[in-house]
């Protein structure tokens, strides 16, 4: 029988629809398409816009006519009628419209289902983010579609009657977690949302046996839900015997409600392919006790088979069991290897509602063994690598030649995937998480906007700390624009004296090796840019005579377990292994260096932290330092990043009570820099108050504790400071000062690694207190005297690299670089006479820094000055480069104006800060030498600055 009242709406509404188009909104409604529509006759029929319903003529009574329109989605949002603001209302607030809203009006018996086919130049985006959407009484829901030949195909069931398609906004990446370990640390919370614990496995009593952990909070956090596992085998005893069930039920329940955990998770084995309604009757019993009891279902389903193209998953009604379940959740590791995931997902968001569909990442070593996948741990893929040879003793001159690996072991990256392939035997492959790896998955969960990912076996690969920069950029929507490192292998010769040469080369090169003298020689070789492990640590013997040659075994591949101890995140590297970082220059490195020669002999000579500051510590309130580690899944998305001026310019001055407008603008400086140490009492808000009333912004370039800054509880307190000086509104933050120094973090510590978790910790922290305050990282003390690093510094060229290595780059909105130690013009790249090392110049100092990150980030030169000693005649031998007193004043503004207008030019430099503006003190750090604002009072490069910023 006709469906009267909803015929007779539907003429109202199109006559005032054609009324309103004809006044005001022409086109907006497509007319409906004439009679007779669609019918066993006519079993397909195209609307106006050329969209197409269609039904088998086998599912068509001869009594059915059916009748469609489609009105434009502005038409739709804006109606007045009642029916149609129901529905409005009713659309997700997430969801764009991309095409028109169907209205179907049917006479007779709906078919079971029908299909309306849209071409994809009526589609706005990406037909793989593009859902439909049916109405179904109370609400819109999910109804399967798959894009074919440049058409999108709805699946309509018999009961719709409107259908809209639409993209639903970016999901902000949510991460879960599986662990068999309750030893997680704090610092995952607000990282990792829930923790899936380990398995119960179900007995042919329908019992639960095994051990859970305890229902305590790990890591802080409070979600955890116990994984519920069946082989096929007891899953088709409990489908078939319904007492079996209800015991099944029962266990379920007592170790999910009666325990307190937040719910469970499903991960029944469907080998078998029992009846796929008792399957899915099975898990709607289960899954409406444990939601009616207010917990989370989670239901893990076997990836899809595919013949011929077409993919298939017997014995699962995904959508009876999507509806029945709050998430659905997929392994596809092998599409992963298989290169075929892309496929895959595409066809799984066809059939499941991505707003509940969740990727699992395996970010433990994925061995592949003839065929069949399991995994093991990171340090225990590395055991398989082989063993290393040698002759049994060397003399000096001769050659020693290393590589890791046995004879017919591959160790090469894996291309198409990302990952470090690893092959001891030629059916064995073991694939390497590296970031590359982790991140095309990532990349993926983000492509099809899928509702989150589930980390498998974190417990394991948490302590990757090339895990982390991913994570971090998944949840805040830049992982696109995250940069790579691979992987290299840093070789190291130590001496009886402790004198270390350093080489580091790409997977597969071979070591080689002369000894000059006799002596025992200490070998290590270290897995760099993935999961910095120790692979050999052996000792060789250099010895007069003839060497003997047969071969002996020099060490296997056997990193130590520590490498995988679980503590803080990232994990940074071992102190012992600061030498180890990629290093620009290979050569001896002095194995210790005294802190006054350190900063007697070191050609940079920085200036210090402004005189005058308070020592007192007090530490600041005025965010809880919970917040911290809250605060990580607060971190911005991508277009709330602050987008740095074209070109900021600025000085530094001394504090808040010295800041001489009148010269900063007649330099044309629009920033003002002033440092700030944790470990002071002083308040900033004046001084950020005072900038901003002015009309200047304001950096603050941070500092703190000199002795703690490696230890994460301080971390954790860093975080709080410099997040309160983004509250009190600061405008950009620069995260501590030349960390690669001994005299600004403490010996024996310098390590990047262990600094971008200082970075990660204050990004993240900041982000949550103003996402407007941008985060320059702490610029380290251009040098070379280092030769690479050593415990007592470390050259900013590797520093750089290891941080780049560290994932340092999802922490930072531009890359701090302080310069000044110029005594040449900086439009030369050669000619100093100091010699040829890039911190000398200018475009060196750019290229270097630039490239440490791929020239993916800004570059923002928080101290830039040319130090002139010529009003006192000479000066502190330490800072005198060139005789008498480096450059004239005349030098100092030439040079001055040359660089400003370099940067200006420049679409790499973002920020320059120039040291200084007004600085007084005199002696052995004559900061004096470097101020704009001359012992006489006068401002020589002030006019010229002004011209050059101000383009007048």
């Amino acid at each position: 029988m006709p469906n009267l009242s909803f015929y007779y709406r539907y003429s109202l509404v199109f006559v005032a629809a054609l009324a309103l188009a004809a006044c005001s909104t022409p086109q907006t409604v497509i007319d409906p398409t004439p009679e007779p529509g669609l019918s066993q006759s006519a079993p397909v029929f195209t609307l106006d816009n050329q969209a197409e319903l269609s039904a088998s003529p086998a599912d068509l009574s001869p009594d059915f006519r059916l009748n469609a329109r489609v009105l434009a989605s502005d038409f739709f949002l804006a109606s007045e009628d009642a029916i149609f603001k129901e529905l409005s209302t009713a659309l997700p607030r997430d969801l764009t419209l991309t095409d028109g809203f169907y209205e179907l009006y049917p006479t007779g018996q709906m078919p079971t289902q029908m299909v309306l086919s849209i071409p994809a130049e009526n589609i706005t985006g990406d037909l793989t983010r593009i859902d439909a959407l049916i109405w179904q009484g109370d609400q819109w829901r999910f109804t399967p579609s798959f894009a074919a030949d440049s058409r999108l195909n709805v699946m309509i069931p018999a009961q719709a009657q409107y259908i809209v398609l639409g993209q639903l906004e970016t999901q902000f990446g949510v991460i879960n977690a599986s662990t068999a370990s309750a030893a997680l640390p704090d610092s995952i919370n607000g990282i990792i949302n829930a923790l899936y614990l380990n398995t119960l496995e179900t007995q042919p009593s329908g019992q639960l046996a095994g051990t859970l952990l305890e229902n305590e909070p790990i890591g802080g956090i409070q979600l955890l839900l116990p994984t519920i596992t069946a082989t096929a085998d007891v899953l088709d005893l409990m489908l078939l015997g319904p007492d079996l069930q209800q015991a099944h039920f029962a266990a379920v329940i007592d170790q999910t409600v009666a325990q307190g955990y937040a719910g469970a998770v499903l991960a029944y084995d469907q080998q078998n392919k029992a009846s796929t309604e008792a399957y899915s009757a099975f898990i709607e019993a289960i899954a409406f006790q444990l939601r009616a009891n207010n917990r989370l279902v989670v239901l893990k389903i076997p990836a899809p088979s595919v013949s011929d193209g077409r993919f298939s998953l017997p014995g699962h009604d995904l959508q009876t069991l999507q509806n029945s379940v709050d998430f659905v959740e997929i392994d596809i590791t092998r599409d992963i290897l298989n290169g075929t995931a892309h496929d895959t997902l595409r066809w799984l968001t066809s059939q499941l509602d991505r707003r509940k569909l969740r990727l699992h990442i395996n970010v433990a070593a994925i061995v592949d063994q003839a065929g069949t996948l399991s995994t093991t741990s990171l340090s225990d893929a590395w055991t398989q690598a082989g063993s290393v040879s040698a002759n049994k003793a060397l003399t000096p001159g001769s050659t020693l030649n290393l590589q890791i690996g046995g004879t017919n072991t591959i160790i090469a990256k894996d291309e198409a995937n990302g990952a470090l392939l690893i092959q001891p035997i030629p059916d064995k492959k073991i694939y390497y998480p590296l970031a590359a790896f982790l991140s095309g998955q990532f990349s993926l969960a983000n492509q099809f906007n899928l509702a989150g990912v589930t980390l498998q076996h974190f417990d394991v690969g948490q302590a990757n700390p090339t895990l982390w920069p991913v994570v971090q950029a998944y949840q805040s929507q830049s992982i696109d624009t995250l940069t790579m490192l691979d992987p290299t292998i840093s070789w190291q010769v130590i001496d009886e004296a402790g004198t270390r040469t350093l080489t580091t080369l790409t997977l597969g090169e071979t070591f080689q090796w002369q000894p000059e003298t006799v002596g025992n020689y200490q070998i290590t070789a270290n897995l760099d840019g993935a999961l910095p492990i120790q692979l050999i640590d052996t000792t060789l013997s250099v010895v007069d005579g003839a060497a003997e040659t047969d071969p002996i075994a020099v060490g296997a591949v056997t990193p130590t377990a520590a490498n995988e101890t679980i503590a803080a995140i990232p994990t940074s590297t071992p102190a012992t292994a600061i030498a180890q970082l990629p290093t620009a220059t290979t050569g001896v490195v002095p194995t210790s260096t005294p802190l006054a020669t350190t900063n007697a002999a070191l050609p940079t000579a920085t200036p210090i932290v402004a005189q005058g500051v308070p020592t007192d510590s007090v530490a600041p309130t005025a965010i809880p330092a919970t917040a911290v580690q809250a605060a990580a899944t607060a971190v911005p998305t991508a277009t709330s990043v602050p987008q740095v001026e074209t070109f900021a310019f600025g000085g530094q001055v001394p504090d808040g009570n010295t800041i001489s407008e009148d010269f900063l603008r007649a330099a044309g400086m629009g920033w003002i820099k002033i440092q700030a140490n944790e470990e002071s009492a002083h308040d900033h808000g004046p001084d950020i108050a005072k900038a901003h009333a002015l009309g200047f912004k304001i950096l603050l370039s941070t500092v703190g504790n000199r002795s703690r800054p490696h230890e994460p509880a301080y971390q954790d307190e860093f975080a709080v400071y410099v997040a309160n000086l983004a509250a009190q509104g600061a405008d950009a933050i620069e995260i501590w000062n030349e960390p690669n120094l001994d005299r600004e973090w403490p010996n024996g510590q310098i390590d990047p690694a262990i600094y971008a978790q200082m970075l990660q910790k204050s990004y993240i922290a900041i982000k949550a207190a103003n996402p407007n305050t941008m985060v320059i990282s702490g610029s380290p003390a251009p040098t070379g005297f280092f030769g690479g690093c050593q415990p007592g510094g470390c050259d900013d060229g590797p520093y750089l690299d290891g941080l780049h290595a560290a994932g340092a780059g999802a922490y930072m909105d531009c890359i701090g670089i302080h310069y000044n130690e110029g005594i040449i013009s900086p439009n030369q790249a050669t000619g100093d006479p100091r010699g040829a090392h890039y911190t000398r110049y200018f475009p060196g100092m750019v290229e270097r820094y630039s490239q440490a990150f791929g020239g993916t980030e800004p570059l923002c030169f928080t101290e830039i000055g040319y130090l002139s000693g010529e009003e006192w005649g000479s000066l502190p031998q330490a800072f005198q480069w060139k005789g008498p007193f480096n450059n004239t004043v005349a030098e100092q503004t030439q040079f001055l104006l040359e660089a400003v207008q370099l940067g200006k030019q420049d679409e790499r430099i973002k920020m320059m800060i120039i040291f200084n503006l007004n600085f007084t003190v005199w002696g052995d750090d004559p900061q004096a030498g470097y101020a704009l604002i001359r012992p006489n009072g006068s401002c020589p490069s002030c006019e010229g600055l002004r011209q050059i910023v101000s383009g007048s």
